[in-house]
């Protein structure tokens, strides 16, 4: 009796695991779409950058920090954080792609 009901409580308890952890097991996705359509849709055609000063030298956007293209992002209306799903925001080759 007393191994019956063990057995029993044993495969309930592995079940429960296995439901819980094959949520978490299971691979992430691709994305579906190519990173030109995904850029498209962050940066639309509609958003024009701000016009530099005559007086300022030309900004290379290749020597600043992450921290500082998503400040000019910002500035510029343009989508960084969470552009490729949640918490996935833009590499800095990407925001240079967009702001250059």
């Amino acid at each position: 009796m007393f191994t019956f009901v063990f057995a029993a409580v044993f495969v309930y308890v592995i079940a429960l695991f296995l439901s819980f952890a094959g949520n978490r097991l299971v691979a992430r996705k691709c994305p579906t779409k190519p990173m030109e359509l995904v850029v498209e849709a962050i940066a639309p055609e509609t958003v024009k950058p701000k016009p530099q000063s005559l007086g300022s030298a030309a900004v290379s956007y290749e020597s600043m920090t992450c921290e500082q293209l998503r400040s000019v992002c910002t500035e510029r209306s343009i989508v960084w954080r969470n552009a490729h799903g949640k918490n996935k925001h833009l590499l800095k080759a990407e925001m240079v792609a967009l702001l250059g």
